[in-house]
């Protein structure tokens, strides 16, 4: 038996973009053009450099990248972290 994590990633894997009501994608979009935005700005906001620093520290990979920092890469949650 699935769990419940796994049945709703089974569920959104199965959805087409077109399957989704517009309001969510309308709202999906908003969301990830804020994100966006709020992530490329915040590179360079002050102590943008000394969080960078700090979560360079917290592990190894390169799976995950940095808004604002072309080629800059972080361990996935490292780079959410920054982002």
């Amino acid at each position: 038996p699935l769990t419940a994590a796994e049945r709703l990633v089974e569920h959104a894997l199965g959805l087409r973009w077109v399957d989704v009501p517009a309001a969510a994608r309308a709202a999906a979009a908003t969301f990830l053009h804020d994100t966006l935005a709020v992530g490329a700005a915040g590179a360079r906001a002050a102590h943008a450099d000394d969080i960078l620093s700090v979560a360079r520290g917290w592990g190894l990979g390169q799976e995950g990248r940095v808004l604002g920092r072309p080629g800059v890469r972080l361990p996935p949650v490292q780079a959410a972290f920054v982002n």
